[in-house]
């Protein structure tokens, strides 16, 4: 019963991280679509394969963050 608080503490740090690679992947990818649709509009073609740079860069960080939440669904935990 007593020390599973010191466990707590860490695993909420590491939801917090994967969380935050979740969101900045949403983030960028949406930044991406963006880019790519103003490329399009203003007949740029630098724009547009930036766009498609910053989407590609989304999807590893999202991929970073599958594999965040998979390494924290695997480790064993304390409780009894």
């Amino acid at each position: 019963m007593t020390g599973d608080n010191g466990s707590q503490i860490g695993r909420n740090r590491e939801r917090w991280v994967v969380s935050g690679l979740w969101s900045a992947s949403v983030v960028i990818v949406i930044a991406g679509f963006v880019m790519r649709a103003f490329g399009s509009f203003l007949h740029r073609p630098d724009l547009r394969l930036a766009g498609v740079v910053f989407i590609a860069i989304g999807v590893v960080i999202a991929v970073l963050g599958w594999f965040g939440e998979k390494f924290i669904g695997n480790r064993p935990s304390n409780r009894a």
